[in-house]
């Protein structure tokens, strides 16, 4: 969660899917509050299983990875097993070769706000409605 006092960027990122894949409760309801106050449709997991159906049931544009909960690797496998132009991949938390190239992006366990939104907006390629 953002610190008391510290204001969270708005914006409007149009209701697109993501995928949590978090066992954090904490970071877990942080990210998600985030997330949602950006007009994104979150979905949690964390599992492989639990990625395996949400990808299957829910129309995911995005999957967030928090470093050890799943294998980013094994994420990015069951992606490119879907459809053309299946989610990107936003990896969180420290990571080294070979996790590192099965990701499009890699940001701190709990990113700063503003740098977690330019990085939803950049994989995303949407263009944004800020709300005033």
């Amino acid at each position: 969660p953002a610190p008391v006092g510290e204001e969270q960027p708005k914006a409007d990122l149009g209701g697109a899917g993501v995928l949590l894949v978090e066992s954090d409760i904490d970071r877990l309801l942080g990210l998600s509050r985030w997330l949602e106050d950006w007009h994104l449709h979150v979905t949690a997991a964390s599992d492989e299983e639990e990625v395996r159906e949400a990808l299957v049931e829910d129309d995911i544009r995005l999957v967030l990875i928090a470093q050890g909960v799943v294998d980013w690797c094994a994420v990015s496998t069951i992606v490119k097993k879907g459809a053309e132009g299946g989610p990107r991949l936003l990896g969180l938390g420290q990571a080294e070769r070979p996790s590192l190239e099965c990701v499009d992006a890699v940001l701190p366990a709990m990113p700063d706000p503003e740098a977690l939104l330019a990085a939803l907006r950049a994989l995303l390629q949407e263009e944004e409605k800020t709300t005033e």
